[in-house]
């Protein structure tokens, strides 16, 4: 009933031609209206199972259970880390290892999630943008740090990550620590 409903939504929505439209007179059939719609809800029932599993991979890191993140990725994950570089799941892994190893006390906080979407139609892809900031203690001096993240996660057929860009401002995290 849920979909029904927001498909009658959005379908009325789009129907609607504002001013420019018409001007323009850019028209588009019902069918194109209703495959619209449709890319639009099956985009979005995507992100909210993806959603689920963003979520529960940074509780995971929270938790320090790197394995239930590494088995939710799949095998040709490519990972783009704050310092721009595009690497392999192993490379991911090895990097929240090594946060693991020097940090401690992970709290993800103010999460905020948003759909992503595809580059032509600006439709929801399945795709999951987060929003948020890490809080965490460095093991050693007991640095306290609460950073800015953000982070875009795609996902494949079969509903493993397979891209993951995340952005935080890490050398402000060193330059403390100097």
């Amino acid at each position: 009933m849920k979909k029904l409903l927001s498909l009658i939504v959005l379908t009325a929505l789009i129907s609607c031609q504002t001013e420019v439209n018409r001007k323009i007179d850019i028209s588009v059939s019902d069918a194109e209206k209703i495959d619209l719609a449709t890319n639009f809800l099956d985009g979005m029932d995507k992100y909210n199972q993806n959603l689920k599993i963003v979520d529960q991979e940074f509780s995971d890191f929270e938790n320090g259970n790197l394995q239930a993140m590494y088995d939710t990725a799949s095998e040709d994950l490519i990972w783009s880390s704050p310092a721009g570089d595009s690497l392999s799941k192993e490379a991911w892994m090895g990097g929240m290892k090594e946060w693991q190893e020097g940090f401690k006390n992970f709290k993800f906080v103010n999460r905020d999630y948003y759909p992503s979407v595809d580059d032509t139609l600006f439709l929801p892809n399945g795709g999951v943008r987060a929003y948020g900031n890490w809080r965490f203690t460095h093991k050693e001096t007991g640095t306290e740090f609460d950073i800015p993240y953000y982070s875009v996660q795609n996902f494949n057929e079969e509903g493993k990550t397979n891209f993951i860009v995340e952005m935080f401002d890490s050398g402000s995290i060193f330059l403390k620590l100097q």
